[in-house]
């Protein structure tokens, strides 16, 4: 997802998104599509507990995308919140509507797999010896 220098505007320079209950954040990259202007202009990125979780001051100022490391913290099970934030910190005077965030996120719910070994409900086939010689 994306968000613009105006989202953060609207709302006191903080930005919230909320992660299923369970889950983990297993990769992150936040990367400047559009540059912020303020003379400095970064973003922490965490949790509504720990606001700088995933690291405080990503330059909002480079178009180089930033990695996020993540801490297997379990989001929803106390005391980690699964809301995560984003908060701008922007000095001088940035110009309005000037950059735009992209966010990519990927997550795992503890306890779902997305394969399974088997089903035994599944039709038996039949076996397929291969060919004779």
């Amino acid at each position: 997802f994306e968000v613009t220098e105006a989202d953060f505007r609207l709302n006191a320079n903080v930005v919230k998104f909320e992660a299923e209950p369970g889950s983990v954040l297993v990769s992150a990259r936040l990367k400047a599509v559009q540059l912020f202007d303020g003379t400095a202009d970064t973003v922490a990125f965490g949790t509504e507990d720990d606001t700088d979780r995933y690291g405080a001051s990503h330059n909002l100022k480079s178009a180089t995308a930033v990695v996020v490391t993540p801490d297997d913290a379990v989001l929803g099970a106390a005391p980690v919140s699964n809301v995560l934030v984003l908060t701008r910190t922007a000095t001088g005077t940035p110009t309005a509507g000037v950059g735009r965030l992209r966010v990519i996120a990927e997550f795992v719910k503890i306890g779902k797999a997305d394969t399974t070994q088997g089903n035994d409900s599944a039709p038996t086939v039949p076996p397929n010896p291969g060919p004779h010689y």
